[in-house]
């Protein structure tokens, strides 16, 4: 029996892994996801009709509290999608946060649980149940300036022990329109590192709020091609 990924319960509801009002922003463009771990070949998952679903959630989580975080998302989401210049409380950059967190777990759940989900059942019960997301999560927004309207990379990272890669981080970077949203959770408060490119200037810290209005977009927009461009973005963090 499917059970739901928030809550354990039977899973009843089929979930749109994109709302059908971003699908109305996008059309049907197609879509690409691809999963990435260091000790293991890329999956890519591609097809010219984003509005997929999958049975793994409950209605009442479907139509309950999942619905109300697509509600407050929703009119920030559509502006950075268009293009807007805007200014981001900090309930605007929570709001942004928890979708992004919720739509980073759907996506990795459309694998099956025994090729490895970072984020573990007290993730998305804390999501669920008081909206927060898991501990050590930081989210970036950044304006994209490329072709490929809906994309999706889910990244594992951590160190080599046997052969094998122990996946103590996870990152989940979406491109929507305009807008380029990346999540990265960790299990512990690890050190990490990214490269040299000038993020300061591409990327807007979201998460953890700091009372600060920050604002979009960055004076750097990501490309598909030159620097900075989204692969770059996808890869740019490592351990140590």
């Amino acid at each position: 029996m499917a059970v739901c990924i928030f809550c354990a319960k039977r899973a009843t509801s089929d979930e749109h892994l994109w709302p059908n009002w971003l699908l109305g922003l996008i059309g049907r463009e197609g879509y690409s996801i691809e999963y990435r771990r260091p000790d293991r070949p890329p999956v890519v998952i591609r097809g010219p009709d984003p509005a997929l679903k999958r049975r793994i959630v409950c209605k009442g989580c479907n139509e309950g509290w999942m619905n109300a975080l697509e509600r407050g998302a929703r009119p920030l989401l559509t502006a950075l999608f268009h293009d807007v210049a805007l200014s981001l409380d900090a309930e605007s950059q929570r709001a942004i946060t928890l979708w992004a967190v919720k739509t980073a777990m759907v996506l990795e759940a459309l694998r099956s649980a025994n090729e490895g989900w970072f984020y573990q059942p007290s993730d998305r019960h804390a999501l669920r149940e008081l909206g927060t997301p898991p501990e050590f999560t930081r989210t970036w927004i950044a304006r994209f300036a490329g072709d490929s309207p809906l994309t999706s990379n889910i990244a594992g990272f951590g160190p080599s022990v046997n052969g094998a890669t122990a996946i103590w981080g996870s990152c989940s970077t979406l491109t929507l329109g305009h807008l380029a949203l990346q999540v990265v959770s960790l299990r512990a408060d690890l050190p990490v590192r990214c490269d040299r490119v000038p993020w300061a200037a591409t990327t807007v810290c979201v998460w953890p709020v700091d009372g600060r209005t920050v604002w979009w977009p960055p004076p750097i927009s990501l490309g598909d091609d030159g620097t900075p461009n989204l692969v770059d973005f996808w890869t740019r963090w490592k351990l140590g």
